[in-house]
């Protein structure tokens, strides 16, 4: 199949799942600008070279269309750079949803108003989201649901909630198959598949260190969101308790060095509110290391990592016990690396994927936290109601979603 892949590499995922569908003999072209931790990751089209790059793609997939696009060029040349701008952006989305088969869409499409999914979805494409994180969580939905008691995110979340939640409804509508998470799922309808992290194992290497004294990593992408503070005031406590461990915490470094320091280290810990574990966590399972992260222990079946779970009241506790433990964490480090080669692998998640995309397999989750619990108030009741009926006529919602109203909510 030809597949397009864009358009923010997110964990590096989008380089990840290219190489990956290549491999397995599919054509693809991906949009994404660089990514700073993997620098050395190339892209068909960097969106910072928009125009320049689409024609050096056109000319190798359509060169007559090339031909045509250039000359089409020449006579916009004395337009303003807007304008031929829109041009290209317009002729590349027409270009993409008549060439290729399937839009694998992670955070945002070639437009940013979701636009691409209808264009893709009116000419008989497939569509499959990675929703990853933020481009669809609702902090303060979230904390309820999964009742955190630490305003984690003040200062830090700025999104619209209305926004979020037409993101979240547009791809529910037009989407053949959404991959997600439940701590980005409060607020959705529709039934989903769990995103498996994808990872290359060849990238990994595993080592137990069996540290006389224990190396124990904190690596937080931000430390607001992964809960730091609360880390650091455990392992100061530990220490004035006489626990002895080697602590680093290390902040914005490229990932090679990051799995240097995973594969060097015992335990790694990760982060006490987002669902985990996530990237970091798959990465030091791979490299060696003991994990302990937040994780919802009532996960389906196809997701039943082995980890130390922590939350902000027992995270001091937990390190004490990865440290103390030699058994234990040997123990964790062994079945880590098992499963994450049994389940993690780019090869099993891009087959599982097509596979999903073909047979429509059974989902993971059926969220029910927005029928179910979840309070509007008044500004945004009606929104919300909007945003339903806008999906009612769906298979999935007639067959999964029961009708009512409660506090307002019409389903």
């Amino acid at each position: 199949m030809k597949i397009l892949i864009g358009t923010v590499d997110v964990c590096g995922w989008i380089n990840l799942l290219s190489e990956e569908l290549k491999r397995q003999g599919h054509e693809v072209i991906n949009i994404s600008e660089p990514n700073k931790f993997n620098p050395e990751y190339k892209f068909d089209i960097d969106p910072k070279n928009y125009a320049k790059d689409f024609l050096k793609c056109l000319q190798k997939k359509k060169p007559f269309k090339a031909f045509i696009l250039k000359t089409a060029l020449k006579i916009l040349g004395q337009k303003t750079d807007s304008r031929i701008k829109n041009f290209i952006y317009n002729y590349s989305r027409n270009f993409f949803s008549d060439y290729c088969d399937v839009f694998i869409y992670l955070w945002n499409g070639i437009a940013t108003d979701e636009s691409d999914l209808i264009l893709f979805k009116k000419k008989g494409k497939k569509i499959i989201t990675w929703f990853v994180g933020d481009d669809v969580r609702d902090y303060p939905t979230m904390q309820k649901h999964f009742n955190i008691s630490n305003n984690f995110y003040d200062g830090y979340f700025k999104k619209s909630f209305k926004e979020l939640v037409n993101k979240l409804r547009m791809h529910e509508k037009y989407a053949d198959i959404i991959y997600s998470l439940p701590d980005q799922a409060s607020l959705a309808l529709r039934p989903y598949y769990h995103l498996q992290i994808p990872v290359q194992l060849s990238r990994f290497k595993f080592n137990i260190t069996n540290n006389t004294v224990p190396v124990v990593v904190h690596i937080p992408s931000s430390p607001q969101i992964k809960g730091t503070e609360i880390i650091r005031k455990a392992i100061h406590e530990l220490k004035n308790d006489g626990v002895e461990f080697v602590y680093k915490e290390l902040i914005n470094i490229p990932n090679k060095k990051v799995l240097e320091e995973l594969s060097d280290a015992d335990i790694l810990v990760d982060e006490l509110y987002l669902h985990g574990p996530g990237v970091l966590s798959f990465e030091a399972m791979a490299s060696g290391c003991a994990v302990a992260t937040r994780h919802i222990e009532k996960s389906p079946q196809c997701f039943s990592p082995p980890v130390i779970a922590i939350t902000e009241i027992n995270v001091r506790d937990k390190i004490k016990l990865l440290v103390t433990n030699n058994e234990l964490r040997n123990d964790l480090i062994n079945k880590g690396k098992a499963y994450v080669e049994a389940n993690n692998s780019v090869e099993r998640i891009v087959s599982l994927m097509m596979k999903n995309l073909l047979d429509e397999g059974t989902p993971d989750y059926y969220p029910d936290y927005l029928t179910k619990d979840y309070l509007p108030s008044s500004e945004v009741t009606d929104f919300l109601n909007a945003q339903t009926a806008f999906v009612q006529n769906e298979d999935w919602y007639k067959s999964n979603i029961k009708q009512k109203e409660r506090a307002g909510l019409k389903f």
